[in-house]
């Protein structure tokens, strides 16, 4: 019978492995660990300037499939509202290469006589690509060496119309991903696709969904990613995914774990179709909150220690967000993660960090990708920096592995061949491993 009994166990091992590898069984992991690593800092040269040219400030960074987009300033003096010196766009990626986007002496396409950039901001890596616009005048993506026109509203000072239309507006908001880029002026949101197609989302002809009258004021918070853009307008949270147009929530949304509607939304993020947002449900109770899979979660919520939370991005399921460790004002601000189910700290005010103590930390909606998070941290000596933290999912053993078809760094079930697929946690993120 003890013979028997070995025997057995290896078999029932392997069954068990096979039923998990193929059926994907969610494990749940309550640790994990950080590694934070520099992406820039003000000891950093500056990449197409003098040697000895460094960087003196920074904007929060974004981030995607490993590919880091920021804004990164020579010096911090302001006339008339603008910062004088060197400004620029800059991308660092995934082999640790830090290179220049465009800054004040990179000429504008298709402008003569020579035009260059002054008011660059608003970097957004999608992919291997970087998107930036230039203050109420045009995007432009950087791809490899080359650097394209999006949109711009005048060429050589003579006005560009949208087709149709027209329009050839000023711009304040943009937003990129892979196929198209989103941008707001006046009271209309525009699209246009790689192809150069442009389309309306709203505008003052569009129908309010589920109200009476048209949209006819500013919307807020735009941001595209993975097809889904997401806006706010007049205290509601819309998306915009195939040509439909819907209401997320409004104020008849209960919000999860407190009974209460809300009743303002703001700091959107979004990916794959899930959402995460800034909740509102008094003047002085918000929350960070998400729809996952179709079902609205409590991320942070007023009835929780941590207070004060905001700012989230959402990738893959998992969220990170600003918080402060208690609802006291004075209390440390820092920057968490909800993977899992559990909320992981990062790094907070108060901390030390590089020999250094951090006084303040900021996170954009495209802070989060895979299993990689960049911020911006500022420290009490008066130097700042730009940082990526990675973090590593324990696993039960070896990690899991699976066979997926793809033929890149993104899943599509049409592709023809199987690349293995690494699991490290139970929402099924992971990493492609080697080439076919």
């Amino acid at each position: 019978m003890e013979k028997k009994t070995l025997f057995l166990k290896p078999i029932i091992f392997i069954l068990i492995a096979f039923y998990i590898i193929t059926f994907n069984i969610s494990l749940s992991f309550a640790d994990v660990s950080f590694e934070i690593r520099k992406i820039a800092d003000t000891n950093t040269q500056m990449p197409g300037e003098t040697e000895g040219t460094n960087f003196q400030s920074f904007k929060p960074p974004s981030i995607d499939f490993g590919n880091v987009a920021f804004e990164g300033c020579e010096l911090v003096i302001q006339e008339w509202g603008y910062s004088k010196g060197q400004l620029g766009i800059y991308k660092y990626n995934t082999e640790s290469f830090l290179s220049l986007v465009a800054n004040r002496n990179t000429p504008i396409p298709g402008w003569l006589p020579v035009g260059y950039y002054y008011h660059l901001n608003n970097p957004e890596a999608f992919f291997r690509k970087v998107g930036f616009s230039e203050l109420y005048f045009g995007a432009f993506v950087k791809d490899g060496d080359a650097l394209d026109v999006i949109y711009m509203n005048r060429i050589n000072d003579e006005p560009v119309y949208i087709p149709g239309t027209q329009l050839s507006p000023n711009v304040d908001a943009f937003s990129f991903d892979n196929s198209k880029v989103v941008f707001r002026s006046n009271y209309a949101i525009f699209s246009k696709d790689f192809d150069n197609n442009f389309s309306i989302i709203i505008d003052e002809n569009t129908p309010i969904p589920g109200r009476d009258g048209y949209f006819g004021d500013l919307a807020h918070w735009l941001l595209i990613k993975d097809g889904t853009t997401v806006f706010t307008y007049d205290d509601r949270l819309y998306k915009h995914s195939n040509n439909l147009l819907s209401v997320v929530a409004d104020e008849n949304t209960i919000a999860p774990n407190f009974q209460k509607n809300f009743i303002h939304f703001d700091s959107l993020s979004t990916s794959d179709g899930d959402i995460a947002f800034r909740g509102s449900v008094s003047l002085y109770e918000a929350g960070v909150y998400a729809i996952i899979d179709g079902e609205l979660k409590a991320i942070v919520d007023p009835t929780m220690a941590l207070g004060g939370a905001g700012n989230p991005s959402i990738d893959n399921g998992n969220v990170a967000f600003m918080a402060s460790s208690s609802s006291g004002n004075n209390s440390p601000k820092g920057l968490y993660v909800y993977i899992n189910g559990s909320i992981q700290k990062v790094i907070a005010t108060g901390d030390t960090f590089a020999g250094k103590e951090i006084i303040s930390l900021e996170i954009r909606p495209k802070a989060l990708s895979e299993n990689q998070l960049v911020f911006l941290a500022c420290f009490t000596d008066g130097s700042q920096g730009i940082y990526m933290a990675e973090f590593n999912l324990p696993t039960c053993g070896d990690n899991l592995w699976n066979i997926r078809f793809n033929a890149d760094d993104r899943f599509d079930s049409n592709e023809s061949y199987l690349r293995p697929w690494r699991y490290n946690n139970d929402d099924g993120w992971g990493r492609w491993v080697g080439m076919s």
